[in-house]
């Protein structure tokens, strides 16, 4: 039912601002002036928050966890802000109605060659995520239920969104591989990228093992 504050769109009952106030005031928050940046490794940010093993989402349904992670994913930014992040984004990963066996999901880090680390949260084996809703869920809030007043999704990956920008990152949902598994990806610079600065690891014992992690 399509309401002044909803409007529907595949699967999905998408909510305007009016019809979400806290949705508004995470657009207007300024996060880029809230950023306590440090030199962080986020393998142990991964380590910490999502780890491997498995728990139960909101629907009581097993989420194993499984990590593949890459040596040197260093990046300049605020530590508690992306365990936020992480965990916004595993908890909306983990998400799927259609799954009632459980989740598989995959995070994996690694380093592209423009020099960036990206962070991939991949649910496998689950459905593909609906192409009018893959372009939207990092900026819409939306529910699944017919009358748009119940189960609100997107508000975390919103403030996620905004929280990797502040960093001068990105952030998106793609189906990935030949099964098109839902994908929640983010990119952050690298801290340490381009010989000049991977030079003076020698003189700093604790960035060069920071990028050992």
């Amino acid at each position: 039912m399509e309401t002044p504050c909803h409007y529907r769109l595949g699967g999905a009952v998408f909510i305007s601002r009016a019809g979400l106030p806290l949705l508004q005031q995470v657009r207007d928050l300024d996060f880029s002036q809230q950023l306590q940046r440090k030199v962080i490794n986020i393998n142990d940010l991964v380590r910490e928050e999502l780890g491997a093993g498995t728990y139960q989402d909101k629907y009581g349904r097993p989420v194993t966890v499984q990590t593949r992670l890459s040596k040197g994913a260093v990046v300049f930014a605020d530590a508690d802000k992306l365990r936020t992040v992480l965990n916004n984004l595993r908890l909306d990963a983990s998400i799927h109605p259609n799954a009632p066996g459980g989740i598989n999901l995959l995070v994996t880090t690694g380093l592209t060659r423009d020099g960036q680390v990206r962070i991939r949260l991949t649910s496998r084996g689950a459905e593909p995520i609906p192409e009018d809703i893959r372009r939207r869920i990092f900026f819409e809030a939306f529910t699944t239920r017919a009358d748009g007043r119940a189960g609100v999704n997107g508000v975390g990956k919103i403030s996620a969104r905004q929280t990797i920008e502040a960093h001068g990152g990105s952030v998106r949902a793609l189906n990935r591989g030949p099964n098109r598994e839902p994908c929640l990806e983010f990119l952050l610079p690298a801290a340490l990228y381009g010989k000049k600065t991977l030079r003076d690891l020698s003189s700093n014992q604790e960035l060069f093992e920071l990028l050992q992690r």
